[in-house]
């Protein structure tokens, strides 16, 4: 028998060269999957420690309603000031010259003298140092009124303390002291004045009595009565010059014043302002028709070409032209003297001219007064002292009353001077405490609270080491 063969079958294998082409998963798609299982994850955590969330959530609430409640109370009032910086003295009817510019420095002026200290000590010791410097600074605002979002001549001020009615008090008399404050400040030259005449007054009243106890001794000792008439002229004439002398002398003194004051107002005035003006260019036609002219030639010439040089040539000249006649307009009409400074110069001259006339005045009564005296000295003796005596107690006596009724009528000035600072809306005494913490402050209380409460319980998952889910176990395995 023929031998059995065997057939060993090959495995057909597929046509392993051909390329396998494989999708690759996208790291969108792998990232979306890990970020979506972390949320899940996350919420997961919270969601089982959503006790200590709650709890933190809770105690929070209630520290942030308890310091909200137990705050320190204050009560708030208001006041407002009117500026009227063209009102200042009411007995002046002359209109004062004020720019806008002057208004808004002389504005900025008040908003920060009503902060200083000196102002601020004088509203101490008015309330008689119940509330210190320091406290009034603290408690204060003080800001420029708005009318429809602009800026208006309105000083708005807000007080606060924990008593209502000191809060109405020291905002009330913070104005009142300024608005003192800056009358004061404005009639210095007539409390100068005041000063000189009070001065004078004590002076001449002490010498008046010396005088009048003198004349009454004399009389009694050589039982004088009057004198003769030709005595009598004299003496009456010598009284009545040396009160006009004394007259003099006070206007002189008044002037002396009044220039010391000028002088320093006109130091502090600019000699030139500046004038706008319209430059009316003469050369400007002949400047664009050679413009004009050089383009067209520029686009037929080279640059080099001697028609191209002329124009521009011209051009340069022209130029030159308006440059000179635009220095000279501005230096013949772009400053004008300051108005102001003009007319405190010419009412400088004027009072200048009248001092000097003063001057000469009393050096004529003087010389009367040396003419009536000589006169009086060719008396008696007995008669000449008698009537020395009453010449000098009748002359101190005038002069007195003159002095007296130049020193009211100067007070009743000074008191006419107003500022420019008017009471507009008192404070009145608040009836409702505002606490020292803002409602927004519990707001912000709970938001803390839930993101302590986040991270604690975030924290206390991480040290807890326990299997939770049968994920977790599958992962131990």
């Amino acid at each position: 028998a023929p031998p059995a063969t065997t057939v060993i079958s090959k495995p057909v294998y597929e046509n392993t060269s051909a390329p396998v082409h494989l999708q690759p998963i996208s790291s969108a798609e792998t990232d979306d999957d890990e970020e979506q299982f972390d949320i899940v994850k996350y919420i997961g955590i919270i969601i089982r420690r959503r006790n200590v969330v709650i709890l933190i959530t809770i105690l929070m609430t209630l520290f942030s309603v308890y310091r909200f409640f137990t705050a320190d109370k204050y009560y708030v009032t208001n006041a407002r000031l009117l500026f009227r910086p063209d009102k200042q003295n009411i007995m002046d009817e002359g209109n004062s010259y004020q720019s806008g510019i002057l208004r808004d420095k002389l504005f900025t002026t008040h908003l920060e003298l009503l902060r200083s200290n000196t102002v601020l000590k004088l509203v101490s010791e008015n309330l008689e140092s119940k509330i210190s410097v320091a406290e009034i600074a603290k408690n204060i605002t003080i800001k420029q009124g708005l009318t429809q979002g602009n800026k208006n001549d309105i000083i708005e001020l807000s007080f606060r303390h924990a008593n209502p009615v000191m809060a109405r008090d020291a905002l009330n008399e913070l104005c009142r002291s300024y608005i003192e404050y800056r009358r004061d400040v404005n009639a210095q030259e007539l409390n100068r004045l005041i000063f000189k005449f009070e001065t004078q007054i004590n002076k001449l009243q002490a010498e008046l009595d010396s005088k009048e106890s003198d004349l009454r001794l004399f009389k009694e000792d050589n039982r004088m009565l009057q004198l003769s008439n030709e005595a009598n002229i004299t003496v009456t004439s010598l009284i009545n010059m040396e009160l006009a002398l004394q007259q003099t002398q006070i206007a002189l003194i008044e002037n002396k014043e009044r220039i010391t004051a000028l002088s320093t107002q006109i130091n502090t005035q600019e000699q030139d302002i500046v004038q706008s003006i319209t430059y009316q260019d003469p050369f400007k036609n002949r400047l664009s028709s050679l413009e004009l002219e050089l383009n067209t030639l520029s686009a037929e010439y080279s640059p080099e070409h001697y028609k191209v040089k002329m124009v521009k040539q011209q051009i340069e000249q022209i130029k030159s032209s308006i440059v000179d006649s635009m220095s000279r307009e501005a230096a013949s009409r772009t400053f004008i003297k300051n108005p102001i400074r003009e007319a405190l110069i010419h009412e400088y001259i004027n009072i200048t001219i009248e001092k000097a006339a003063l001057e000469t005045k009393r050096t004529a009564q003087e010389q009367i007064i040396e003419k009536l005296n000589k006169d009086l000295a060719r008396l008696p003796s007995l008669e000449q002292k008698y009537a020395y005596l009453q010449r000098e107690t009748e002359s101190q006596l005038q002069t007195l009353r003159l002095l007296k009724t130049k020193f009211e009528e100067t007070k009743i000035k000074r008191d006419s001077q107003e500022s420019d600072l008017k009471f507009l809306e008192m404070a009145e005494t608040p009836q409702i405490a505002i606490s020292s913490q803002k409602p927004t402050s519990v707001i912000i209380g709970i938001l803390i609270g839930v993101i302590l409460g986040i991270t604690l319980a975030f924290i206390l998952e991480y040290l807890d080491q326990s299997l939770k889910e049968p994920s977790d176990v599958e992962k131990q395995l």
